[in-house]
């Protein structure tokens, strides 16, 4: 396991938040509007803590087009600068920790001079003050710092910044901290995100000599398909017996979907794979094989997964594959958590282990809007 708390402040609709005694497997559910997709950046942002560009990517997954500097403001907390985010983790190992803080860079100044905005002079600027500092912010500094048992704690400093090229157009130029390489490696899966790096994983578990494994799988899903194979323009083609082999996306989201956990499983090692919204394009018949996949690679590749679900059977078919494996003793390395905002938007989150989640799914017991919390 890698991460084991995580602390947020400031961070998209999230003032602050905190979760402690993350697992090996971890399952976010909550009510629309609970942050669970920002959980998930977060913890992106995190296990990249040196790629700027990440912030524009987390941007892309929804759908949140930068057609202006002033749009790098939606990472901050009620779209305001003067709220600057910061992301903190405990990790498992060597009592480490990491801590990423996100600082608007302007031009406001007469000579055009790149300035870093500090906290204390945004918290003490009047409103007028603070509209004119931030009418022209067009970069993010990312200050990242990582502290080792018995090591010098570490700085790690990158940035984005987007610049005006022609009347319609905006330029990105992506500035990377000198000197370092990121320990860690992660993925996140969404639907918004293209095949094109599942298709590079399918190619490399076919020259891995792993196709049989794709297909035993999918055929639990699709008892038609016979084989797969890569083609260009990122394509992934499968054969189901007719005259022609037919594109994946022909064969419904529920295929790609695990076609792309498959993959992303097998690419990583001791890494972290980041699933929202898991349940989108199954039936629900596919959920204790989607389960199944999820264990088996995760623990053959020491992955650390975070999960997120609205859906009543993801939950249920996930207490339902635990109990009919119990040697094999699943039930320790899963939490779920129940999201929930508080005023001030403060979030809160209550841990179900997985015999209280199994009580609670038992006894029909709904913990996804849990308001007690």
């Amino acid at each position: 396991m890698i991460f084991k708390n995580l602390r947020l402040t400031n961070f998209r609709g999230v003032r602050l938040a905190e979760i402690k005694d993350l697992n090996k497997i971890n399952v976010f559910v909550g009510k629309n509007n609970s942050s669970k997709t920002s959980i998930l950046e977060a913890i992106f942002l995190l296990t990249g803590i040196s790629n700027a560009e990440l912030i524009l990517r987390i941007d892309q997954y929804r759908k949140l087009v930068h057609t202006e500097e002033n749009d790098f403001r939606f990472v901050f907390y009620n779209l305001k600068y003067q709220n600057i985010p910061e992301l903190e983790a405990d990790m498992y190992f060597d009592d480490s920790s990491r801590k990423l803080v996100i600082k608007p860079t302007s031009t406001y100044s007469k000579n055009s001079d790149a300035i870093e905005l500090s906290l204390s002079r945004l918290e003490t600027a009047s409103d007028s003050a603070s509209s004119l500092l931030f009418e022209s912010i067009n970069s993010l500094t990312l200050e990242g710092e990582i502290k080792k048992r018995h090591a010098q704690k570490k700085i790690i400093r990158s940035s984005i910044t987007i610049e005006r090229s022609q009347p319609n157009k905006f330029d990105f130029t992506i500035k990377p901290p000198k000197d370092y390489k990121e320990e860690l490696s992660g993925i996140f899966l969404n639907d918004q995100i293209s095949f094109a790096g599942t298709h590079k994983r399918i190619e490399q578990l076919i020259i891995q000599k792993k196709k049989s494994f794709i297909l035993e799988n999918l055929r639990l899903i699709d008892s038609s398909i016979i084989d797969v194979s890569t083609g260009s323009n990122n394509m992934i083609y499968f054969d189901i017996g007719a005259e022609r082999l037919l594109p994946s996306n022909l064969l419904g989201d529920g295929v790609a979907k695990i076609l792309s956990i498959i993959a992303s499983l097998n690419e990583l090692k001791n890494g972290i794979l980041i699933i929202d919204e898991i349940d989108n394009g199954l039936h629900y018949s596919a959920l204790e094989i989607l389960w199944k996949l999820i264990f088996q690679m995760c623990l053959e590749n020491n992955n650390q997964l975070f999960i997120t679900t609205h859906n009543y059977e993801v939950l249920k078919y996930l207490v339902k594959f635990i109990n009919s494996n119990k040697k094999e003793k699943y039930a320790d390395i899963v939490n779920c958590y129940s999201l929930a905002k508080i005023p001030g938007n403060e979030l809160k989150s209550y841990k179900y282990n997985f015999e209280e989640l199994s009580y609670s799914i038992s006894n029909n017991i709904e913990i996804r809007g849990n308001e007690s919390i």
